[in-house]
């Protein structure tokens, strides 16, 4: 019993010490312009990053992000636009903000915040 106890306690362990650390990007800015394509990719020209990068399309699912979401993210990126307010964009990748990938090749983000 007390060799059990052990090997359990053991185990926890080395699964709590294997554990990989993972950050998350929250990346905050300005948007100097977005534009939508013909296929519906919503592509925005954010102040952390230094090209265009893809967020969503309005017409069909991408990267698990549904075409319902990604019209209010590009109405709310829209709006930053226009009225000069700030974003956030959350990613759930350990990615720095300036390195996320240009156009599609971005990771879809989690969230679009209008701040």
């Amino acid at each position: 019993m007390k060799t059990r106890i052990l090997q359990m306690t053991a185990a926890a362990i080395l699964l709590t010490q294997a554990a990989p650390a993972f950050a998350n990007s929250s990346c905050y800015g300005t948007v100097a312009d977005v534009h939508l394509r013909a296929d519906g990719s919503v592509m925005i020209n954010p102040s952390y990053y230094p090209s265009y990068t893809q967020i969503c399309n309005v017409k069909a699912d991408w990267k698990g992000v549904s075409k319902d979401v990604c019209r209010g993210w590009f109405s709310q990126v829209n709006t930053a636009v226009v009225e000069a307010r700030h974003i956030r964009v959350y990613y759930l990748t350990s990615l720095a903000c300036d390195a996320l990938g240009t156009y599609g090749n971005a990771p879809a983000p989690y969230y679009v915040m209008l701040n």
